[in-house]
C-alpha cells in the first residue's frame, strides 16, 4: 500500500495497538508472527506498564489479545499478514501520533539491542521464562536436558488422581492472566455458570472461552442452571445477605 492511501487511515485506538505498529516498524517493517510475540514479550519485561500479558501455547509466550489486535489493525489496513509474516503497509513516521512518540524511540533502542531472530530468539524465552515453554511443541529441540528439567519445574500443579473443585471469577482479571491460573492449578474442566455468558471484557464470553481453552488442553462446559438469577443478586450488600442467598 502506498503512502497516499495509507495516511488517512484511522488512528489505531488503544496505545497496545500502536506500540505493534512501531515494533513492527522498528524492525524494518516485516516481523514473523512467532517473533513479534516473542519481542513483544520481552519488550514488556522491560516496561512498567504490561500492555499484554501471555499465556504458554505451542511455539511458547502468546498473547491473545495481541493476536486480536494484529487482525484488527489488518482489517483497518495498517498490516498485512501472509506465509506467518506481519508487514507493515506504507509508512507511520508522519502520523500525528507517532512523532516524538517516547514509545516509538523506547522500542527504536530496545530493537537496536536485542537482534535475535527465529529459533535463537525462542530458545532465549524458553531459558529465561520456562514457563512459558511448559506446552511447546519444539522445546526438545531447542533445550539440553538441564534446560527441560528447568521446564519441567516452572510449574506445580495437583496430582492428576486428585479432583479438585476450585471456583474462579474474571472481575479485574486480563484473560491471559485468569488463563494461566486455571494452568498452574491444573485445571482441566472449567464450568460456567453464569445465565447469560457474555461480557464486554475481551475473551470472556462463552464464543470466546469454548475457542480458547481447549487450544490449552481445558474444556468448558455452560451450566446456566447453577447461576443465580440477576434480581437475586441485586441487593447483596453485606455478608449476612450473601449468606441468606447461599
Amino acid at each position: 500500500m502506498s503512502w497516499q492511501k495509507n495516511k488517512n487511515l484511522q488512528m489505531p485506538k488503544y496505545h497496545r495497538q500502536r506500540l505493534l505498529l512501531f515494533l513492527v516498524e522498528q524492525a524494518g517493517g516485516i516481523l514473523g508472527k512467532i517473533d513479534l510475540q516473542k519481542l513483544l514479550f520481552l519488550y514488556g519485561e522491560t516496561s512498567d506498564k504490561k500492555h499484554y500479558r501471555f499465556v504458554p501455547y505451542k511455539y511458547g509466550c502468546y498473547s491473545l489479545l495481541a493476536a486480536d489486535d494484529l487482525d484488527l489493525l489488518k482489517k483497518r489496513g495498517w498490516l498485512s499478514i501472509t506465509n506467518n509474516k506481519v508487514i507493515l503497509q506504507g509508512s507511520i513516521r508522519n502520523q500525528s501520533w507517532a512523532i516524538g512518540s517516547s514509545e516509538r524511540r523506547k522500542v527504536s533502542r530496545w530493537l537496536a539491542k536485542n537482534r535475535l531472530r527465529g529459533k535463537a530468539l525462542i530458545s532465549e524465552v524458553y531459558r529465561r521464562y520456562p514457563y512459558y515453554a511448559t506446552r511447546s511443541k519444539i522445546k526438545g529441540h531447542l533445550l539440553n536436558h538441564f534446560e527441560l528439567e528447568q521446564v519441567n519445574r516452572a510449574t506445580e500443579i495437583a496430582n492428576e488422581s486428585d479432583v479438585i473443585l476450585f471456583t474462579i471469577g474474571y472481575e479485574g482479571r486480563h484473560l491471559e492472566d485468569y488463563l494461566n491460573q486455571l494452568i498452574q492449578n491444573g485445571v482441566k474442566l472449567l464450568c460456567d455458570v453464569r445465565r447469560i455468558p457474555l461480557s464486554r471484557k475481551f475473551g470472556f464470553s462463552k464464543t470466546a472461552l469454548s475457542h480458547f481453552l481447549p487450544k490449552l488442553d481445558i474444556s468448558y462446559c455452560h451450566l446456566p442452571k447453577l447461576g443465580i438469577e440477576s434480581k437475586k443478586r441485586k441487593n447483596l450488600d453485606s455478608p449476612m445477605a450473601y449468606k441468606a442467598l447461599l
